[in-house]
């Protein structure tokens, strides 16, 4: 298997075998990756969401103050929004594979998903 940096086209080749039919906003990066010689999974990694009560307890440091806290997410949060993988490979690890590629250098020191 081969993991390399892809396009949103790969996304979109793979976007109907996604449980969330919705495009994912403000993508920044898409991973993919090919297998026998197919395009067997990509990983979507876009700018966070404004809303995240989650967020307060695992990042106490955020700002309080709404237009200091979204410029805080947008410079130290990504999010792992789609991670779509070809019903024909599924079960060979090629998902894990692809998170793992990711977050070995990822965009910022913070790495969240939304699902």
């Amino acid at each position: 298997m081969r993991i390399e940096r892809g396009a949103f086209t790969d996304y979109l080749a793979l976007a109907r075998h996604h449980y969330v039919s919705a495009m994912p906003a403000c993508p920044v990066l898409v991973l993919r990756a090919m297998k026998w010689g197919i395009l067997a999974g990509v990983l979507v990694v876009s700018m966070p969401t404004m809303n995240g009560a989650w967020r307060r307890i695992a990042w106490k440091e955020q700002p309080e103050d709404r237009s200091q806290r979204v410029r805080w997410l947008n410079a130290h949060v990504r999010t792992l929004s789609r991670l779509v993988i070809d019903p024909r490979v599924r079960g060979l690890g090629i998902a894990t594979a692809l998170v793992r590629k990711y977050l070995a250098d990822p965009v910022t020191e913070r790495t969240e998903a939304s699902a």
